[in-house]
This record gives structure tokens, sequence and C-alpha cells, in this order.
């Protein structure tokens, strides 16, 4: 039986799907092969965002305070630095003391050193004298060999005696504790001034003041003797002093008062003796000549 005209076989349609399959075929391969031949660009790596801290804005009265602040603490060091400067220049040093093994200058402190040699009243090289006669006030510090609970302390005048108004010992802190103030008897030279503490202090220095301008002309002292309350009696083992005739005489100068010691005021002295402090007890002793030691 013959087929209508213009109709497509059974046979031409395999030979189309056979065709068909085929340029797709060939797309693919040359799809593939374009791929291939160009070159492939790698992706970014990824990266983490910038991490950005928000401060906050600083306000103008925020950096005036800031500013201040700052200013106050620069000066609050300086402050420090020159108190501490201060301190440090105002700190005692320890005085400078002659000692028996030194050379003595005549009429200087270390002549109040050891035995008395100084025999009968006068105006001898061989007792302490100050710088310049009626000065007003003055002192003479001596050292012991020994540290002792303080019965007594004995001082020899061999000129112009009666200055004396106070006797004072100085701890081995550096505290000062007053033994005796008041006003010295008149009395011909040379005299042993006996001065008994009314309270009990524990020391090995103590401290003579004096008014030079209570008795006229020179002041001398020769010697000084510390008695313990365990019967035990030592004399001066080292000295200085405010002032020195030795100075006038071309001699080294003693340290004064840059030493830390100076004379107590006048409100000072009223306070101690307000409380009670010291006595106004002494003995006059007419010494006999003694012959200094060899």
């Amino acid at each position: 039986m013959g087929h209508a005209a213009g109709s497509v076989s059974e046979k031409d349609m395999s030979k189309m799907r056979l065709t068909l399959a085929g340029v797709v075929l060939v797309a693919g391969l040359l799809a593939w092969i374009a791929l291939r031949s160009s070159p492939v660009q790698p992706l970014p790596a990824a990266t983490d965002p910038p991490i950005v801290s928000a401060a906050p804005p600083e306000s103008a009265d925020l950096k005036i305070e800031l500013a201040t602040a700052r200013a106050r603490i620069a000066n609050l060091e300086t402050q420090v630095r020159d108190l501490t400067a201060q301190l440090e220049e105002a700190r005692p040093k320890a005085p400078v003391a002659r000692s028996q093994s030194q050379g003595r200058r005549g009429w200087g402190p270390e002549q109040a050193i050891g035995v008395p040699d100084t025999l009968v009243a006068g105006d001898f090289q061989t007792a302490w004298a100050t710088r310049d006669p009626d000065a007003g006030p003055e002192w003479l510090v001596v050292d012991f060999p020994k540290e002792v609970d303080i019965a007594q302390v004995r001082v020899r005048e061999t000129l112009g005696p009666g200055t004396i108004f106070m006797v004072s010992a100085i701890t081995a802190d550096g505290a000062e504790k007053i033994l005796w103030h008041g006003t010295e008897p008149e009395a011909e030279a040379p005299v042993e001034m006996e001065f008994n503490p009314s309270i009990q202090v524990r020391s090995r220095r103590i401290r003579i003041q004096l008014n030079t301008a209570l008795v006229k002309g020179w002041n001398e002292i020769d010697a000084v003797e510390l008695i313990g309350s365990d019967g035990s009696r030592q004399w001066a083992s080292a000295a200085w002093a405010s002032s020195t005739y030795a100075d006038r005489m071309g001699g080294l100068s003693e340290p004064g008062l840059s030493s830390g010691l100076r004379p107590m005021s006048d409100l000072e002295l009223w306070r101690e003796a307000r409380r009670g402090v010291g006595s106004s007890t002494f003995e006059v002793v007419k010494p006999q000549p003694t012959k200094p030691s060899e």
C-alpha cells in the first residue's frame, strides 16, 4: 500500500535523531575544549573584615580636664622632689667631735676632755672658751665612753662661772631630755657645779647651755664628769661647741649649729618648765686642785 504524499517515514525520523544527537555531542565537545584551553582565574581568598574600634569622641571639656590633671600631677611631682631635697639638706649630720687622740687647740672644746688640768682660776688655754665674750647663748656638748643611767653631771668652771642655765642629755635615738634648768648661783672660780636631774635618763651625751651675757668677761669650762646611778664616774672623751676662741687663733672650725644641735627657744623652755621637766637642784663644790694625768 502506498504512503501519502508529504509524510515522513520512520527511517527518516531515525536519521534525524541521530543527526541531532551528533550535533549535541559535537557542541558539548567543543565547549569542553574551549574551557580547557582558557585560563581559570582563582576565586579570591576570603578575608576577615578589618575590626575598627569605635572610640567615643573626646569633648572639649574632657580634653581640658585631662590637661589640667596632668599639670597638677607634674606640679605635685616637682613639690615632692623639692621637699625631699629640703629634708635631705635639713637632716642632722653626724657631729665631728675632737677626741683625746687628736691634738688640742688652745681654748678649743677639746680642752674639756679628760680630767681637769686647769688647776687655778684664770684665763688659761687649757679650758674651753667661746669665740666672743658676753655673746649670749652658747653650748658645749660632751660624749662619754659608756652609756649610764645619769645620777649627776659635774661641770668644772675655771673662769666666770654662773652662766649655765640648762643641762640636758641626748639619748641614743636623738631625743633631748632636760636634766636641769634654772639660774646657776654665783661662785668663785675654780668651782665644780653638780647638777642633779629630777628625771631618770640613760645616755652618754650631755649638752651644757650657757648665757654668756650673764657674767661679764670670758666664761671657761675645764672638764665635765658624768656620774651614773651605779656609782660609775667618767670624764668626757669627745667634745664640740657652738663656738670657740680657737677659731680666732687660726685653728680648725668646730662643728656648730649645723651639727643638728641648737639651744632651745624661750617658748620651748617655757613649755618644758610648765611640764615640770628638770629641776633647780644643784650643789656648789669647792674642788681641790687636781693633778693632770701623765
